[in-house]
């Protein structure tokens, strides 16, 4: 059984300072009920399923840092219980992948390490099909610590806009299978 959104409410914002970047946070409730606190800049996002994606916040220890709140891992909440995108969805990074739902859909950067580097690939979860898609990208050697170097998808006329530095793309929003190598519009 999937909740009803109209019963979700973000209350109780607050700031954080992760572990390397700071941030804002609210408590989510549904009907009453504290079901999570969770990243604003993510956000809270419905999927064509019904369940909706979120980046918890929680209390972390650590030897290095004062005690405090940072990001976890992206979720899916299906009204009952929390999922990690990590371990359904295909080259997940909590880290890199960038995600964005739009129209219903997950996007987002797939990275698949091969040979010291790594295979780029942009993906589409479609969670009422309970179907992947994939196109893609490029090939590069990642050098970086940057959480943002993927910036998320965004819409763009019909179609889906990958950028990272140096690179973009338009892509079809289906990312068909067959349409692998043809994917990206001119």
């Amino acid at each position: 059984m999937v909740a009803d959104p109209a019963r979700y409410v973000l209350r109780d914002t607050a700031e954080y300072d992760g572990a390397l970047a700071p941030g804002r946070y609210a408590v989510l409730v549904r009907s009453g009920m504290v079901i999570d606190s969770i990243d604003l800049f993510f956000g809270f996002h419905r999927l064509n399923s019904g369940a909706s994606v979120f980046l918890p916040v929680e209390s972390v220890r650590s030897d290095d840092f004062l005690d405090g709140m940072d990001v976890t891992e992206h979720v899916v909440f299906d009204g009952q219980r929390r999922i990690a995108l990590k371990t359904f969805l295909p080259h997940f990074s909590d880290y890199f992948s960038s995600p964005s739902v739009l129209d219903g859909l997950l996007y987002y950067w797939g990275l698949d390490r091969r040979d010291g580097g790594y295979r780029i690939l942009a993906y589409r979860y479609d969670g009422a099909a309970r179907r992947i898609n994939a196109c893609y990208l490029l090939s590069v050697e990642l050098g970086t610590d940057n959480r943002g170097h993927f910036t998320p998808p965004h819409a763009m006329g019909g179609a889906v806009r990958f950028e990272t530095y140096g690179f973009e793309a338009v892509v079809h929003p289906e990312l068909n299978a067959d349409t692998v190598g043809s994917c990206i519009s001119a």
